[in-house]
């Protein structure tokens, strides 16, 4: 669950271990105060400007290649800096720190800083050249969010913008006169057709009231004075229409709106979709459509335009009066109709959340979807859901794909069947990967029993599925149910877990344990790898899982923080918190088969591009020293992705960690027939010399070592029992020759050695993690 945190103003960097207490791990910064985490940039928006790759961007249109579109910020682009100041010590000591965007990602400096979650305010600044004797768009986010271990930030515009359209007459000209506070001044525009053909005169005002508008037409000035004066607030867009007729303005103002990037035209959304949907009214007919076979609602594919709040959901009769639309839906405020929950409607199409979140979902039938079969469900947040039965995203997906999807909230379940913190079952090849669940379920019926009944923390039941890269932190509870329980999963057939935590407490009845609550009898094979639980069993006879096992289970480095009541093979128990990370990636465990998941990327066009690949517990799980391991899902939205794949991760213990890309970028190709500016996508590169010299800890002089040899034969294979090399960008010094990674064979040796340029090896991009 993402955590807002509520920022003061200003800042400190790096503070010394001596100065503070409760020092307890390293992350390349020195002693760390427990419960500390680095400080690491994600995304960065501002309704239309983000970090490239990023989650959170609407649509612009246009740009200019400082990332402009006319006289507002659209996009954040390579070279723009952001001025951070932080504070560790409630702000007796600040400290400022600048981040640049460099190949897509942003570099802080000075790079080692740390955060407290929970505890740091942390105010960020952009303020981009002016030009045409307007003000500077500045950006400013006095709030963040934790997104895994990066620092999120939703960037506002610290002035306004006054949007002029013009009936009658189009001026040479527009001067808009201001009072910000202390003294008048008179703001120029700037002119700027929409797609539409339609003409506005844009300015940047600061706050305060706005009292005239001067036209200039054909040389003579034309002052228009507004009935009152119009009092303008940070991060809005004041609409104002001036009409000429008879040699006279007059001038109306309209409703102000919120985030003015896109300008008068209002928001412009890629083609491709057949819905989209921005309010709870929208989202309430598509519902019904699909309830109802309408308009293709069934097979439909969706983007979400806008945060919802169903708490302000109207009744489809006052709905149609307020907008002239028709709306035709059932479903109140109260009690949501879920889409897929009229007999055998199933919706089998795409909804594309878009990041946005999905607010106060209430009712007794579901969640947010009934049946879903071969759908694809990507960046859905519901918060705070009140549900009296069902489970909030999906109650029974098949065939489903459900990425980067949340919930917070909470259920009371009656034990009909199955009941998750996101999804209730999903099977027939079933894919949930990247998605988190912060609801509490407490489970108040008597009749249900341990074979046919379940609840998880995250899904209750999974049949031939594949559930990975998933958290779950609500509390499953029962009274005297002898329904099955699990802080994950409830119940388990056929399927593969792979780099889950649980972390919520289970307990009540019978059939409670910390991860996985039971299996099926006589099911298929099952194999959990590199996961963890840290809740409480509030049963005397506490678990990780289910002691009756009916069917074929292979568990692999998986750890809980409490004591078995039994032991488990590939279970470690009582394990400190502390020492979760090193348990659960011990061997390096690889998901058995290739995982397909979605990569998104709203810099395509809202893009959700199929990935398969196989994850591995290194790149799945981020350590946090003396703080439990977390999933680390950095490297989505194009950060790092390499064209549409997951990279692997090189991180040896004291050396600098980087990202590898799964495929190589050239083969078998000399060195001077390589350009090592191009090769690589946006936000990676060729490695250095000095590259690998920081990611393997190898000397540059041409000697051998068999030091970390499978961590670096990993990253970059061999493919067999020879020996393979892969290019560095780097000359040696006597320009005849350039540097190599030499990955051995058999002799498993490993070195940084400089052969002649015509040698032919591949070219293989990295980045830092």
């Amino acid at each position: 669950m993402k955590k807002n945190m509520k920022l003061f103003t200003l800042a400190s960097s790096l503070l010394l271990c001596g100065a503070l207490t409760g020092c307890t791990h390293e992350d390349g910064l020195g002693k760390l105060p427990d419960g500390s985490i680095p400080l690491s940039l994600g995304s960065v928006c501002v309704a239309g400007a983000e970090t490239p790759g990023g989650v959170h961007t609407r649509a612009a249109v246009g740009e200019d290649a400082a990332g402009f579109t006319g006289i507002r910020k659209s996009t954040f682009v390579n070279g723009d800096v952001l001025t951070l100041e932080l504070s560790n010590d409630g702000g007796t000591t600040t400290t400022g720190v600048t981040a640049t965007l460099t190949g897509g990602q942003w570099a802080l400096n000075p790079s080692k800083n740390f955060i407290i979650p929970g505890t740091t305010p942390l105010r960020a600044t952009h303020t981009p050249n002016s030009w045409g004797g307007m003000k500077a768009d500045v950006l400013e986010a006095t709030t963040y969010t934790l997104e895994g271990q990066k620092v999120t930030l939703s960037m506002k515009h610290v002035h306004a913008m006054i949007d002029i359209t013009c009936t009658g007459v189009v001026p040479t000209s527009i001067r808009v006169a201001a009072h910000n506070g202390t003294a008048d001044e008179t703001l120029p525009t700037s002119v700027e057709e929409e797609s539409d053909g339609s003409q506005h005169f844009r300015t940047i005002a600061s706050a305060g009231t706005v009292n005239s508008l001067t036209a200039v037409i054909n040389g003579q000035n034309y002052v228009a004075t507004l009935a009152a004066p119009l009092s303008v607030e940070a991060n809005k867009r004041y609409p104002i229409s001036l009409t000429f007729k008879e040699n006279v303005v007059t001038a109306i103002v309209g409703n102000a709106t919120l985030n003015w990037s896109t300008g008068g035209g209002g928001e412009v959304y890629p083609p491709g979709y057949d819905y989209y949907i921005g309010t709870p009214e929208d989202l309430a007919q598509f519902a019904y459509e699909v309830n109802n076979g309408l308009n293709g609602a069934r097979t439909a594919k969706v983007l979400q335009t806008a945060d919802i709040d169903l708490a302000q959901l109207k009744a489809a009769a006052d709905a149609t009066v307020a907008t002239g639309k028709t709306y035709a839906y059932t479903a109140t405020a109260d009690n949501w109709v879920p889409a897929g929950s009229n007999g055998s409607a199933m919706f089998s199409g795409i909804y594309n959340g878009n990041g946005h979140i999905i607010s106060n979902l209430k009712g007794n039938q579901g969640g947010l979807f009934d049946k879903t079969g071969g759908d694809k469900l990507i960046g859905i947040h519901l918060r705070n859901v009140q549900l009296t039965g069902g489970s909030p995203l999906v109650d029974n997906g098949m065939q489903s794909t459900i990425v980067l999807c949340s919930a917070t909230g909470s259920i009371t379940y009656n034990g009909a069947y199955w009941c998750g913190g996101l999804v209730g079952k999903c099977g027939a090849s079933a894919v949930i990967t990247r998605c988190s669940a912060d609801v509490d379920i407490t489970v108040t019926s008597t009749s249900g029993d341990g074979t046919n009944y379940c609840a998880g923390g995250l899904v209750g039941y999974i049949n031939n599925a594949t559930v990975a890269g998933c958290t779950a932190s609500g509390d499953v509870t029962s009274g005297t149910s002898d329904i099955r329980k699990g802080g994950l999963v409830g119940m388990v057939d056929g399927s593969a877990i792979f780099g889950c935590s649980a972390t919520g407490n289970v307990g009540g009845g019978t059939h409670s344990c910390a991860f996985l609550g039971g299996l099926i009898e006589s099911g298929g094979s099952n194999t959990i790898l590199s996961c963890y639980a840290t809740g409480l069993v509030m049963d005397s006879s506490g678990s990780f899982l289910f002691g009756g096992a009916y069917a074929s289970l292979d568990y692999t480095d998986c750890a809980w923080t409490g004591t078995p009541s039994s032991s488990v093979t590939g279970v470690t128990g009582d394990v400190a918190v502390a020492d979760l990370y090193a348990t659960i990636t011990a061997s390096g465990a690889s998901s058995p088969a290739a995982i397909n998941t979605l990569h998104w990327s709203a810099t395509g066009g809202y893009t959700m591009t199929e990935a398969s690949d196989t994850w591995d517990a290194l790149s799945v799980w981020k350590d946090n020293g003396s703080v439990a391991p977390t999933v680390d899902m950095t490297y989505e939205g194009g950060a790092p992705m390499y064209n549409g794949r997951q990279p692997k991760s090189l991180a040896i213990a004291g050396q600098t960690a980087y990202w590898v890309a799964p495929e190589n970028a050239a083969t078998d190709v000399a060195w001077t027939a390589v350009d090592f500016s191009t090769v690589c996508p946006e936000g990676w590169r060729v490695s250095t010399k000095d590259d690998f010299v920081a990611m393997t800890g190898f000397p540059a002089d041409g000697s051998y070592s068999t030091a970390n040899y499978a961590e670096i034969k990993n990253v970059f294979p061999i493919g067999g029992d020879f020996f393979i090399c892969y290019w560095s960008s780097t000359d040696d010094s006597n320009v005849q020759k350039a540097w190599r990674l030499y990955v051995g064979g058999s002799d498993v040796q490993t070195g940084i050695t400089h052969v002649t340029k015509d040698n032919r090896y591949n070219v293989r991009c990295v980045r830092k993690k």
